[in-house]
């Protein structure tokens, strides 16, 4: 059985109403794949870099962590990419987690529009 579980730093930080919306994509979830990123939102900070905030789905008997590559992309355009290893990221099996990536500035590719958008695991 799939669970929702908050890495203790968002524990700390997370907003009742940003809590609310993260428990209702987890129960809207219907994916199927393995390991599904589904969409919470998408800004640019004061550096112009990219946060991509995404519930993190692992439907695996395996935990994920880092590394890996993302790509950030809108619509079918691949707008950054970047290889994230120095997070504390670990996601135990059946285990759903929010996380925010941060594409730094100079890994943005193409201008964005922050809407239409997605992350991809790049393979390899």
């Amino acid at each position: 059985m799939q669970q929702l579980l908050f890495h203790e730093k968002w524990e700390k930080a997370l907003s009742k109403e940003d809590r609310i919306l993260i428990e209702e994509i987890f129960h809207q979830s219907r994916g199927k794949e393995d390991l599904a990123l589904q969409n919470i939102r998408v800004a640019r900070n004061y550096q112009q870099d990219i946060l991509a905030s995404v519930l993190i789905e692992n439907r695996t008997g395996k935990r994920v962590s880092l590394p890996f590559t993302l790509l950030y992309y809108e619509k079918s355009c691949k707008v950054a990419e970047y290889y994230f290893a120095d997070y504390d990221l670990d996601v135990p099996p059946y285990t759903s987690m929010p996380w925010t990536f941060i594409f730094p500035a100079d890994h943005v590719l193409n201008e964005p529009n922050l809407s239409e958008w997605h992350l991809e695991l790049k393979k390899t």
